[in-house]
């Protein structure tokens, strides 16, 4: 049972990690000079808040059917829009280079 607990407190350590790097790099979009930049950091937020309310209290987690697959599929979801951001960023960041 313990190593359950354990389990479970890595993955929600995890699950926190992909939240706040894919929050980090919102913010970070969101001070862009560019403004296409800064829209699709205002629809990676809208997009990010839409997937953490979609995620079920503890009480109903049963009725909702929220399983590991539910929350793999969360975390899935959270890394792409974190990637698309840093990929944005990186974008904008060569153009002010060349």
């Amino acid at each position: 049972a313990s190593s359950v607990k354990a389990e479970g407190l890595r993955m929600v350590i995890t699950d926190d990690r992909y939240y706040r790097t894919c929050l980090e790099l919102i913010e970070q979009a969101e001070l862009s000079f560019r403004p296409e930049i800064r829209q699709e950091a205002e629809l990676a937020r809208k997009r990010l808040d839409r997937l953490i309310n979609s995620v079920p209290w503890r009480g109903q987690v049963a009725q909702r059917g929220w399983n590991s697959a539910s929350a793999d599929r969360l975390r899935r979801q959270i890394a792409d829009l974190a990637l698309r951001m840093a990929e944005k960023l990186k974008e904008a960041k060569q153009e002010t280079l060349n």
